[in-house]
Order: C-alpha cells, then structure tokens, then sequence
C-alpha cells in the first residue's frame, strides 16, 4: 500500500481513525483498505449528515443560540437523555485519553455518533425540527443538538484534528457562545455529574432493545416500518418498569398501536423444553434416547420450573438424573401472527398480523413515501408548499381519502384533488393491489 495514495484519496483524518481505533497504536495492524472506507461511510459521514441535518433547519429559523440556555431540567426527556449521554461519554472518553488509551477512547466516540445522537435521537427528534413553531421545544432540540455536536468535535480532535477543527468553526462561528477560533484552542469539556442520570439511560437502552427487537421481527417477516401493526406485548426482566413516555417512543419507532406490558411472560406464549444434545450426550450416554421422550412429554409447569431454578430431576430407566444448565433449552413456539425474540432485558411478542385498517394506513405512509421523492425529485425547497393531484380506482383511492389529514401533513400539501385523467408529470405509484397516478404542483406564494 502506497501510503501517500491512501492519505490524498481519503485523507489522513480517516486513515488515523481508522488505524487508531482498531488497534492500539503500540500494536501491530494489518492494514486493510475497506477499512478506512467503512470509517470514512460509518463515521465521518454519519457525523457530517448529522450536521448537514442540524444547519440545514438552524438556518432556516434563524438559529444562532442567542436565546437563553435552557436548564437540562426543563428539556425534552430525548434531550435530557442524549445530554446525560453525552456527559457520561466525556467522562469515559477523558478517563480513556488519560489512561493512554486512544483506542477506546475512538470506539466509544464511534458508538456514540452512530447508535445514540444518529440512529436514535437525530431520528426520534427530526419532526421537532421540521415542524411546528420556533418554540421552547425546537429551541431545546437545536440547544441540545449543538452542545452534543460541539462536545464531539472537542473530543475526536486528538485523533481527527483537520475534520473536526472545520466541524467546531462552522458551529461556533455564527453563535456567541464560543470564543476559541479553534478546536485547538479550547478547553476540553468537563463532564457535570448532576446532568448524568444513569436510571434514565438505562431506561432508554431497555426501550432501545424493545425497538430492536421488534425491528428484527419486521425484518424477518418482510414487514415495512411504514406498515403499522396492532400490538406488542413486552415482559421485562426483573420487574423492570418504563414510563408512559417511553412507550410512546417505542409506538413511534416500530409502528405498533399499542403496547402492553406483562409481569411475566407465561400468558404469552407456549414454552417446551428441548434437549440440548451436544452437552448432554456426554452426561447421560446411552439414557439419552428414553431421556428426550421423556423430555418431550414434560409440560409447561415443568418448563417454568426449569426456568426458576435452573435444575429439575428427573427418572430415566429407574436412575435419578439431575439436568441442570445448559442441559436443556426452553424452546418457545410462535402462535398465529405472533412472532416473539428476546434479549437480556426484554421478551417480546409482536402481533404481526395485517388487517384491512392497517393495511390502507400502510398505503396511505408508502405513498407518502413517494410523494417525498417526488419532491427530491423536483428539487423543491425543504418548506415548499404543494398541491397533489391523484387519479385512479376508487379502492386505490381509499386510503389517501381517509388519511388525507396525515398525508398532506406529512407533504406539506394544501390540498388534494382527485382527477379522473392522469395528470401531466405524473408518477406512478404501484404497493400490492394499490395503484395510482399521482403528481404535485408547486403553491404559488
């Protein structure tokens, strides 16, 4: 590898990441390409798609953080999670630099940008961006957005110096709340303990997992997100509990109507317990095959037994054996538009099942879908108004009549016509034994 070929084509801020955070930098490292490519994808261009996203709406409002800090305590719960975060990272991440360990201090930045400000809080909060006033509650968002950004590029600077000096001076050039011209002429922050709640963070990592989850099911059946399902119903291990606020979230994020909590998860679904057979045919030997017809005749009072305490005796050709462990396994089988998965948290049950309500909802979400290509397409402004027309059969049209509220919401749409013709420009839009003609037109101001 030509190092200088590597250093102009991708630049040294992604090759020092890269090299830095897989190994540490007294280790050998063998180098691979694709690897400084996946940071530069994963990373760096996650980071800059969060600030493109921040700048993009700051601008449009006018945002310059010349308004009153607003207390953490008064703050969306999202924002007073990604804050408590956000000072739980400067805390490890300072620990990591002073214990002459970069390599970790990089993964937990790296962690942090992509599953929690990126994958979680960016998308949860996008509408408080994107609509409504310029409230409290968006000013909050981009408050809180600006600190975790700025908080970032203060400490990957160490490891990234050239894309996050470029990263502090475009968010702190415009705002007065900053007067170093550098990332390397300001402080490293420091952490404020009273801004940590580790009960809140671990209740945003159960909901997270609940989300995660319920989205592996969605993946597995071949279930769009945009296609919203009845219900799922969530057992939490050690009597764990989570506020109404997070289940919100979770409806939000998996598209369900509804979410039920259970104390346990016997009423839930069947369970039978199975014979692990590469670890116990070791123990047992020539019992093992009366043991699993045995085994397969014990009910689910016996599974929960097994469950509890982890150990139950049984008889096998007059001999007592004691299974214990990973001797057997519970096998848990799925009823009829039921799918469940679980992790250490968390035990769920997703109703996968499809009526005709969901479905025209479903419609009416892919549809807009479309619409918002359409206006990709047509490089409208993020806050352009438009008008949709549509044409088509009367059950194509179904779902966009009774959702038309949330449709034209959702587009930033006047008005909707129905036309018997196909109307010029028009897109066509095709989802199962839905089908329309559909086109926009820009509101004149």
């Amino acid at each position: 590898v030509e190092p200088f070929d590597v250093l102009n084509e991708h630049g040294s801020d992604a090759v020092r990441w890269y090299m830095i955070t897989n190994a540490q930098p007294w280790d050998n490292l063998k180098f691979n390409l694709r690897g400084v490519v996946e940071i530069k994808q994963k990373f760096f261009s996650t980071l800059y798609n969060i600030y493109s996203f921040f700048a993009l709406y700051a601008n449009i409002d006018d945002f310059s953080f010349c308004e009153e800090k607003i207390p953490t305590s008064k703050r969306h719960l999202l924002d007073q999670w990604i804050i408590s975060e956000t000072n739980t990272l400067i805390k490890d991440v300072g620990q990591s630099y002073n214990d002459y360990e970069p390599t970790l201090a990089g993964r937990k930045i790296q962690a942090f940008v992509i599953e929690k400000l990126s994958n979680w809080y960016v998308r949860l909060c996008r509408r408080r961006f994107w609509k409504g006033v310029y409230d409290q509650n968006k000013i909050s968002a981009y408050q809180t957005l600006h600190e975790c950004l700025v908080v970032v590029a203060k400490i990957s600077s160490p490891i990234a110096p050239f894309f996050m000096d470029r990263l502090y001076v475009d968010l702190t050039s415009e705002t007065t709340k900053s007067s170093a011209q550098s990332v390397h002429l300001s402080l490293f922050p420091s952490f404020d303990d009273k801004s940590i709640n580790l009960n809140l963070e671990k209740s945003m990592a159960i909901a997270r997992g609940v989300c995660s989850l319920a989205l592996s099911i969605r993946k597995q059946e071949g279930i769009r997100v945009r296609q919203p399902l009845g219900s799922i119903d969530v057992c939490l291990v050690d009597n764990n509990s989570l506020e109404d606020v997070f289940v919100e979230l979770i409806k939000s994020e998996i598209n369900v109507k509804k979410v039920v909590f259970h104390k346990n998860s016997d009423s839930l679904v069947k369970k039978r317990l199975v014979v692990n057979f590469p670890v116990l045919g070791k123990k047992v030997g020539d019992l093992m095959k009366p043991l699993v017809q045995l085994v397969a005749n014990l009910g689910e009072k016996e599974c929960r037994l097994y469950e509890k305490e982890n150990s139950i005796s049984v008889l096998v050709a007059g001999q007592e054996v004691v299974l214990s462990g990973e001797d057997l396994l519970v096998k848990i089988e799925d009823g009829k538009g039921l799918s469940t998965a679980k992790n250490e948290d968390s035990f769920i049950v997703l109703n996968t099942f499809v009526n005709p309500t969901l479905l025209q909802e479903g419609v009416a979400r892919e549809l807009v879908n479309v619409i918002q290509a359409v206006r990709r397409e047509h490089n409208l402004a993020v806050m352009d108004r438009v008008r949709l027309f549509v044409c088509g059969e009367e059950k194509s049209l179904e779902p966009i009549i009774i959702h038309q509220d949330y449709v034209l919401g959702e587009i930033l749409g006047s008005d909707l016509l129905v036309v018997k013709k196909p109307p010029k420009n028009n897109t066509l839009f095709e989802f199962k034994d839905y089908k329309l003609y559909i086109a926009i037109q820009l509101c004149k101001s």
